[in-house]
């Protein structure tokens, strides 16, 4: 999964647990590699690229549920519903080839 993936209209236990699934395989990458007798280093190396990869998923999530939290109490606050507005994705933003 990268961050290009959408997350954004997927409720937040299935956010949740697309994160979580996305996490097991590397750690169990991990293990498997500890058990194979690799060098501390390379564990060392493994654990941060692991912990920074899915920091950056869930902090892309997170900010993601706080933006969307943010556009529906201005919607709200507008006095507008939903089939009134249509809000710009990243998508919108990319050049078309």
């Amino acid at each position: 999964m990268t961050t290009t993936d959408s997350l954004f209209s997927y409720a937040p236990s299935v956010v949740k647990s697309i994160l979580l699934d996305s996490l097991l395989p590397q750690v169990e990458q991990l293990f498997e590699s500890a058990q194979a007798g690799a060098s501390e280093r390379v564990l060392e190396s493994g654990v941060w690229k692991v912990l920074l990869q899915f920091g950056r998923l869930l902090l892309t999530a997170l900010f993601a549920m706080q933006a969307r939290r943010a556009t529906e109490q201005e919607i709200q606050a507008r006095g507008l519903d939903g089939s009134q507005v249509s809000p710009r994705l990243d998508r919108d933003y990319l050049a078309k080839c």
